[in-house]
């Protein structure tokens, strides 16, 4: 799902109540610093699904890394948060 918006507090609202949703955590959890959120929230959740696929486990969360996209992703992260403004 894409939002356009102009309006910041939509925003962040918007994307609060996603990632709440996504992580299984309340909204107090995913507030603050999105890098904080990402890279100690998302992150392993999502790399320990991968590992538990790639031993043939069952999934225990609906988060899941995709390797070839997660990894490209690194290289354009630090423009991409140039442009991305979120109150």
């Amino acid at each position: 799902m894409n939002v356009v918006t102009c309006d910041p507090t939509l925003a962040r609202e918007t994307r609060l109540r996603l990632w709440a949703e996504h992580l299984e955590r309340p909204i107090e959890a995913v507030g603050g610093d999105p890098t904080r959120v990402v890279d100690e929230l998302w992150k392993p959740i999502a790399r320990e699904q991968l590992d538990r696929r790639s031993l043939g486990e069952a999934a225990t969360h609906h988060l899941l890394e995709l390797r070839g996209v997660s990894r490209r992703s690194t290289a354009i992260l630090g423009p991409l948060q140039g442009f991305v403004v979120d109150g």
